[in-house]
């Protein structure tokens, strides 16, 4: 596959890589658009860093782009992600044009070159090239806030479908019209316990488990699990907490996990919200024990930690096509919805509703 072409320097700027030395003009830029467009996710440089070189996966000399005018001001960029897989090989942009330099072609040309990057590391990792069975399924997405109208009209224009759509929920928990954090507790013979470190590796077999069949779903490998999980600086493991059952241990001898529910800080969205904000990042359960109630004592336990912690709220994004009934237990625990993000997305046929 011949070498993806750089936005046209017909534009007026000029494209290289993103380095580690570009971090605070990239900053700068993303800042400028987070003004413009009022996301609800803000990143700061550590998350910039993240996006880069978070991973040994990572490529940024090959999947980052960010271009300069005249003057040397930053005024777009683009970056993309090839995730390590099992079953599902996956591919997710990021990127954005400064708003007073929208609507010249600069963003269709910086998708264009996403997309034909994405291509060009799909072949190399064994995409399935949909003339055989041979090769992964795989799927090249990028996501955004729903009310982004201009960013759904050029990815259709780029041949992009709308394939998923994403609740943003929000919960009160301070104040008169906030609602009180019920009092649920786990069923009879399981124990609701904290997070502690020894068990950090049974619950990310757990969670493979409990997402074995959820849409986009790959397993986490030990060094996924370390970056974006346990070791990332937003988790909270005091918000944190586990279902355990005594009766079922796991090989080592100890309770197995049951369930689980992981909560973040995302401390850089905080000022832009205008309140503090506990974040439940993944719950999940183990076939083996739902229908139990497990998941509403795991909320309720991490909804409470929030509150000590003196927190305003709290958030969570559901996939409106969960078939697992999670948004009746969001609904059910006093979360609304507050925004949607939809997913526009390229993929091979045997992809679909994977």
């Amino acid at each position: 596959m011949p070498e993806p072409i750089l936005p046209s320097p017909d534009l007026g700027l000029a494209w290289r890589p993103i380095t580690h030395d570009d971090l605070e003009t990239w900053h700068s830029l993303v800042q400028t658009i987070e003004a413009h467009d009022q996301p609800s996710e803000r990143y700061d440089q550590d998350d910039l860093i993240d996006t880069l070189i978070g991973g040994s996966y990572k490529e940024p000399q090959r999947d980052s782009l960010i271009g300069f005018d005249a003057t040397g001001g930053a005024r777009a960029f683009g970056h993309l992600t090839l995730l390590p897989a099992t079953t599902l090989l996956r591919v997710y942009f990021y990127g954005g044009v400064h708003p007073d330099w929208r609507r010249r072609g600069i963003g269709r040309e910086v998708l264009r070159w996403q997309t034909e990057r994405a291509h060009e590391a799909l072949a190399a990792a064994g995409a399935n090239d949909n003339s055989s069975a041979t090769g992964l399924p795989w799927r090249i997405a990028v996501s955004h806030e729903e009310k982004l109208a201009d960013r759904s009209a050029m990815c259709e224009a780029a041949g992009y479908s709308p394939i998923r759509w994403f609740h943003e929920m929000f919960r009160p928990l301070r104040g008169d019209d906030s609602p009180q954090v019920p009092d649920v507790r786990a069923p009879n013979g399981l124990e609701l316990a904290p997070w502690t470190e020894d068990i950090d590796q049974s619950v990310r077999l757990a969670h493979n488990e409990a997402f074995a069949h959820h849409w986009g779903s790959q397993p986490r490998d030990v060094e996924a699990w370390a970056t974006y999980t346990i070791g990332h600086r937003t988790f909270r493991r005091d918000w944190s907490r586990v279902v355990l059952d005594p009766s079922t241990p796991d090989a080592d001898g100890s309770p197995a996990v049951a369930g689980y529910v992981a909560s973040h800080a995302y401390t850089q969205d905080w000022d832009a919200k205008g309140y503090t904000q506990g974040w439940i990042d993944l719950i999940g359960v183990r076939p083996a024990w739902r229908g139990r109630g497990l998941a509403p004592a795991m909320l309720s336990a991490s909804l409470g930690a929030h509150v000590h912690a003196g927190m305003d709220a709290a958030g969570l994004e559901v996939d409106t096509g969960n078939a697992t009934g999670a948004l009746d237990l969001y609904t059910g625990m006093g979360f609304v919805v507050e925004r949607t993000s939809v997913c526009w997305a390229l993929e091979s046929p045997d992809a679909t509703g994977l």
